[in-house]
């Protein structure tokens, strides 16, 4: 319990830090839910002191080359159906490319996990992440929802 508590103080600290001068508030919001991310994380994994020392330079060094490599997305300029089969072929082409540089770095970095994680751990990293995305995704779908107010029907 006292790895738990210590790693969380950790990631809160950490996750201040990040966040710390940033006045931008779209800024503050990536950050906040950053802090939620490392909380999150270091809750679920279960790391020792000494893991978590050498784990999140290594997971912060992953996430920011993966933040980078969605910077190559094609941008969606034309709806599908207006592409010419060349473009729609080319933008196909870059989609499975960016896929394949996305598996390679997650391969690369699950190597270099292993040397401080062990393989349940880092199984459950990748299904804490989905879980994480999902959590706030389904967050999401629900305040948008609570703004849209249902129509009612006339009674006749």
């Amino acid at each position: 319990m006292y790895n738990k508590s210590f790693l969380l103080t950790l990631a809160i600290i950490l996750g201040t830090l990040v966040s710390y001068g940033q006045g931008d508030l779209s800024q503050e919001r990536k950050d906040r839910l950053e802090q939620r991310k490392i909380a999150y994380i270091t809750t679920e994994l279960d790391m020792t002191a000494d893991q978590a020392q050498r784990f999140w330079p290594i997971y912060n060094k992953y996430t920011a080359e993966l933040s980078a490599s969605r910077g190559d997305k094609p941008g969606k300029k034309k709806e599908d159906t207006e592409l010419s089969d060349s473009e729609a072929e080319a933008l196909i082409s870059t989609m499975l490319d960016n896929e394949e540089k996305k598996i390679q770095l997650k391969k690369e970095y699950v190597g270099q996990l292993k040397n401080v994680l062990n393989n349940h751990q880092i199984l459950k990293l990748m299904n804490t992440e989905k879980k994480f995305r999902k959590e706030i995704l389904d967050r999401y779908k629900k305040r948008r929802n609570k703004g849209v107010k249902k129509e009612r029907k006339p009674e006749e």
